[in-house]
């Protein structure tokens, strides 16, 4: 009877749940902002699924987000180009494991800075920053202290993705104002690869689609 409850005891112990470890992400802070020129950042991590960086002109009321792609050297993003006006650029990133756990590292507020030297980008990093796809976090239209050079499709709040024609109007009418445009819906994201090289968007509908497909990947 004995050998009986021990063995019920191990075979308790064997199929009870493990603790899934906490995501984990480590980032070291970009120390300048080229002045016309793109940002990149790259984090590393533990159980993260995907990660993304939002980022806001120095006094500007809107934040943005550009998802990170994963490259063999970890999660990686470029930024869009700050306006010569813009003095500082701040910016956090959040990984998410596949459970929706979240861990957030701050970038803080970095300078941005003409003598600061533009960041080198290999050849899938330069094809992003020239298709960027950026969330919008309130449902006002523009990219409030960034230049529209590289920006081609912006996701809605309600996680619709349209082309960006407003090119820095900050004062134009919510997106969900009916103006007559057709908006387009991402439905899926197909073949994303180690090292970022092969992005597809399929199933998107707009009568006004810009002739560049968008490279930055979005998630539901």
């Amino acid at each position: 009877m004995r050998k009986i409850a021990a063995l019920c005891c191990a075979l308790a112990v064997s199929i009870a749940p493990m603790a899934v470890a906490a995501p984990t992400i480590s980032h070291v802070p970009a120390s300048c902002v080229p002045a016309g020129g793109n940002t990149k950042l790259v984090a590393t991590g533990e159980g993260l699924a995907s990660a993304r960086v939002f980022f806001k002109a120095e006094g500007a009321a809107t934040e943005y987000y550009v998802e990170m792609l994963q490259g063999p050297d970890g999660f990686w993003a470029v930024l869009p180009i700050p306006l010569p006006e813009v003095s500082a650029v701040s910016y956090r990133i959040v990984g998410r494991d596949a459970d929706g756990a979240e861990k957030v590292v701050e970038g803080g507020s970095v300078p941005v800075s003409a003598a600061c030297a533009s960041f080198a980008l290999v050849a899938d990093e330069a094809r992003v920053a020239n298709n960027l796809v950026v969330g919008q976090t309130t449902h006002n239209i523009g990219l409030e202290g960034f230049s529209c050079e590289g920006v081609t499709h912006v996701i809605t709040l309600s996680g619709e993705m349209r082309p960006f024609n407003e090119c820095d109007d900050v004062n134009a009418v919510p997106l969900l104002a009916s103006s007559g445009a057709k908006l387009a819906k991402t439905v899926a994201i197909v073949g994303v690869g180690a090292a970022a090289a092969s992005i597809a968007i399929v199933a998107i509908d707009n009568r006004d689609r810009d002739d560049r497909d968008p490279v930055s990947p979005i998630l539901p």
